[in-house]
């Protein structure tokens, strides 16, 4: 069975991990990457430096400094480059991929209701609850607001939003 794993590199996430590895399991760990060194020392590194597949969101310039000095992440001049040109955007957020076939950058898009779902922007949490006091549900709050931002594009002229 294929089973993600939060948190991989804590205590509680590691001893899981180890558990269904040995019970035959496949399993994806997500975490930070620095935390696989600093709270699991070799053993985060024997993890993730046996990883068939990593993937690396937008990382912040120290972050990625830190990586290359400590060599916590060996990646050539070039694929460290690609990594620092992942970014996100509205409705989209691309990431680096590192497996057995290759490396390359993916782009992950999300609905505009399901941001809306997930989102913690402040403007838009209040756009919600104030459609909320009007009597709207949240499912009726964000189509509300999409069917806005669409009519808002239109007129705009463009095409395909949302």
């Amino acid at each position: 069975m294929k089973i993600l794993v939060t948190g991989a590199a804590g205590f509680i996430g590691s001893q899981t991990t180890r558990r269904l590895l040995a019970a035959g399991h496949e399993v994806i760990g997500l975490d930070n990457l620095n935390d696989y060194y600093d709270v699991m020392g070799s053993t985060g590194q024997a993890l993730l430096e046996n990883s068939d597949f990593v993937f690396l969101l937008m990382q912040k310039p120290e972050s990625l400094s830190s990586l290359k000095k400590h060599e916590r992440l060996v990646l050539s001049p070039y694929e460290f480059d690609l990594l620092r040109s992942v970014h996100r955007g509205d409705g989209y957020s691309e990431l680096m991929f590192l497996a057995p076939t290759g490396r390359g950058i993916g782009r992950l898009v999300v609905p505009r209701d399901t941001q809306l779902h997930y989102t913690t922007n402040a403007d838009e949490l209040a756009k919600i609850e104030k459609l909320k006091k009007e009597g709207l549900t949240v499912e009726e709050a964000i189509r509300r607001i999409v069917e806005d931002e669409r009519a808002a594009a239109e007129k705009k002229g463009l095409k395909n939003v949302a």
